[in-house]
């Protein structure tokens, strides 16, 4: 497992457990979870609906009730099951931004950031609201619409002030909860780079919540992958990408081929049996392999090649069933033996379907995982 970038966590949270439902027929949403979250980070939460991330969330917000656990803010426990302490929202260094913008529609751009300053808890001083509304504007490059109605606004714009409203408080830690999925695609890919610049530059602590795995690589500086509750796998983007530690993270992270396998040979070179061939693995996930032992032969599309090297390891005959044209690249449904194996290629290779091609797997980006059920290295 992936440890955060330096030895204070900003927020750490330990045993924490959130169930819903009456007594005796309750279900654990969040399952006694550890996390620790350095200062300065941007930790992200990736997983399907209903794995539990917005949940654990709202509980780090303090507007989710835990029923087991402690979370720690900067040093100050603002929830503790043993000693009953619970430190209310509003009084939480915290700020969220939401989904849905929550903006106020009848205030201007500048109204709905002052608005929290000015009537909430944080005891901002009023000389001071009007400085850290213009700093945040131009900080988001919203000055020159300071004064529009946030209804007039595009969606790009209201999330930014969204943001802009969050980031005037000063959070020590700044809870980030889908914030672009209502945004249309192209936006989106680029609010990511917007909103990650940003946030490293000024330094803020960052929990973030997505779904979206190439949202989650790409901004994150560490990631957990969350699956009914439970932390599936905490690292960096690269660490989970290249080595995922379980078959649902592997299939959940990136557009993997994974075929059932069997180990061959362990040591320096690992080779295993599958349903294309005994094959040779340059990436081992799990944790004392065995000769003999069921496991997953995994290839990421885009790392498939199509042409014979002459000599190389991993070289199958393949046919071409179908070839799907995207643009910058072409989709191709491999048929190896009765085997189906999917692989993306650059648009130069423009194959037909019904083309027979030798296909190579580089050793270097084929890995062994774990089934699930047993354990992979962390």
């Amino acid at each position: 497992m992936s440890e955060p970038t330096n030895d204070k966590p900003l927020l750490s949270v330990r045993g924490l457990a959130v169930s819903y439902g009456r007594a005796g027929q309750s279900e654990n949403a969040v399952q006694y979870l550890d996390l620790d979250v350095s200062e300065g980070e941007m930790f992200v939460l990736l997983g399907p609906s209903g794995c539990g991330k917005t949940t654990l969330l709202r509980a780090v917000a303090g507007l989710q009730a835990p029923h087991s656990g402690s979370v720690t803010i900067d040093g100050q426990d603002v929830y503790n099951s043993k000693s009953g302490n619970s430190v209310p929202p509003e009084k939480r260094p915290v700020s969220m931004v939401f989904q849905s913008y929550a903006l106020w529609p009848h205030m201007s751009v500048a109204e709905n950031v002052a608005f929290p300053l000015r009537e909430g808890r944080r005891g901002v001083p009023r000389d001071e609201v009007a400085e850290r509304v213009t700093e945040v504007l131009e900080m988001l490059g919203l000055s020159n619409m300071r004064d529009r109605p946030v209804t007039t606004l595009s969606g790009g714009q209201q999330q930014r002030v969204a943001l802009a409203r969050a980031l005037a408080l000063r959070p020590r830690l700044l809870l980030m909860d889908e914030p672009l999925s209502n945004l249309d695609y192209e936006l989106q890919v680029r609010l990511r780079g917007q909103v990650k610049e940003l946030v490293s530059r000024i330094g803020v602590t960052t929990l973030y919540v997505t779904h979206n795995q190439n949202e989650a690589l790409e901004m994150a500086d560490r990631l957990a992958v969350m699956d009914a509750g439970k932390f599936r796998q905490i690292g960096s983007p690269r660490e989970l990408y290249h080595g995922p530690s379980s078959e649902f993270v592997a299939r959940f992270i990136g557009d993997m081929n994974l075929l059932p396998a069997r180990i061959a040979e362990v040591g320096p070179n690992l080779w295993v049996d599958t349903p294309l061939g005994r094959l040779r693995a340059g990436t081992n996930c799990i944790d004392d392999a065995k000769v003999g032992q069921s496991c997953l032969f995994g290839v990421r599309q885009e790392d498939i090649e199509i042409g014979d090297n002459q000599g190389a390891d991993n070289i199958v005959s393949a046919s071409v069933d179908r070839a799907t044209f995207s643009g910058d690249s072409i989709s191709y449904q491999m048929n190896v033996n009765g085997t189906g194996l999917q692989c993306r290629l650059h648009r130069r290779f423009d194959v037909p379907p019904g083309r027979d091609v030798l296909l190579r797997l580089p050793v270097e980006h084929c890995l062994v995982v774990p089934t699930d059920g047993q354990t992979g290295a962390s």
